[in-house]
């Protein structure tokens, strides 16, 4: 470990199921690293798994104290008790490729200018409707302008998931906002960006992502992506673009609708016509996203309502200042 220039950085909740196949993935890499997990307070077996794996491997350094942390606050500690001159953000969901590293080094080491270098995700579930929601994850019908539906082999891009930083760069920027449980990467990224920082995704850099396994669990995280998309654009007004929006207006426009139905036949008209409309969007978005396993069809169009809803949902909450995002298992 000595010799390891890269410190990988993870937060942990309450991921007992995915966390030991996580940390098979980081210490398989091709390139020497230390590891470094703030585990924000899980009430699972999460704690006891990294323990064990502790006791094996002298590469992890586990603080498990029991104190409830949002995802930026723990890596933000994980920075204090780190020096390496790189900083890997891995998600417990994520499945490094064992060259992850190498090749994030590569880029990074390639201009002095870039930042944060990453790769985009391939996305895949657990079940039935996980593998619908890695397609619609991955549809500009699901996500719109996401990173995830932009399929450039490399690009300087504005957010990354999973970024493998350059420390000097966070240090002349600041760490993640702690307030933030979601979108502390695009907040973060926006800071870097603004600079004059460059972050580049590159093909090369390859990472799996395990989705959500089911419909309630993706609406939980998409509302709160809405939450945290309206609490990053109050920090930065600037960094906020209509289609953030849509899914929003859409949903007050239905809601609207549905409320004036049954006094209006020209309201009821104008909702079965736009329900029958996106309902069709869904179907045709979903079978451009299955390709060649069309068995995933129907799973993907149930997803896009649950990211639709979800975002449209927790945007109108953040707009309203109702409540804040909080961890999801």
């Amino acid at each position: 470990m000595s010799d390891a220039i890269v410190d990988i950085l993870m937060s942990t909740y309450n991921e007992e199921a995915v966390i030991g196949k996580c940390l098979d993935a980081i210490l398989a890499q091709n390139t020497p690293v230390a590891v470094t997990i703030v585990d924000g307070g899980s009430h699972d077996g999460t704690v006891s798994v990294l323990e064990r794996r502790a006791q094996l491997d002298r590469r992890l350094t586990i603080v498990a104290d029991g104190k409830h942390r949002t995802l930026p606050a723990a890596l933000n500690l994980a920075l204090t008790i780190t020096s390496r001159p790189y900083v890997a953000k891995v998600d417990a969901r994520t499945f490094l490729a064992p060259n992850f590293i190498e090749r994030a080094l590569s880029v990074l080491t390639s201009d002095d200018a870039i930042a944060c270098a990453g790769g985009a995700p391939q996305q895949f579930g657990d079940t039935a409707f996980g593998a619908g929601l890695a397609k619609a994850r991955t549809s500009r019908f699901g996500v719109g302008g996401s990173q995830y539906a932009d399929l450039r082999t490399r690009a300087d891009v504005d957010t990354i998931q999973c970024g493998v930083y350059r420390r000097a760069a966070l240090n002349a920027v600041g760490a993640f906002d702690p307030e933030l449980q979601y979108g502390e990467d695009e907040e973060l990224n926006w800071r870097l960006r603004s600079a004059g920082w460059r972050l580049v995704r590159d093909g090369s850099i390859r990472f799996r992502y395990q989705t959500r396994p089911s419909w309630s669990k993706a609406f939980g995280q998409y509302r709160n992506y809405g939450r945290a998309r309206i609490a990053v654009s109050r920090r930065h007004p600037e960094f906020a673009r209509p289609y953030h929006f849509a899914p929003a207006v859409a949903l007050l426009t239905a809601t609207g609708l549905a409320i004036a139905a049954p006094f209006s036949p020209l309201a009821l008209d104008i909702l079965v016509a736009g329900a029958g409309t996106y309902a069709a969007g869904s179907l045709i978005a979903a079978i451009a996203a299955a390709g060649r396993n069309p068995s995933t069809i129907a799973a993907t169009a149930i997803a896009f309502s649950a990211l639709h809803l979800g975002y449209g949902l927790g945007t109108l909450e953040g707009a309203l200042n109702l409540t804040t995002p909080r961890p999801t298992a």
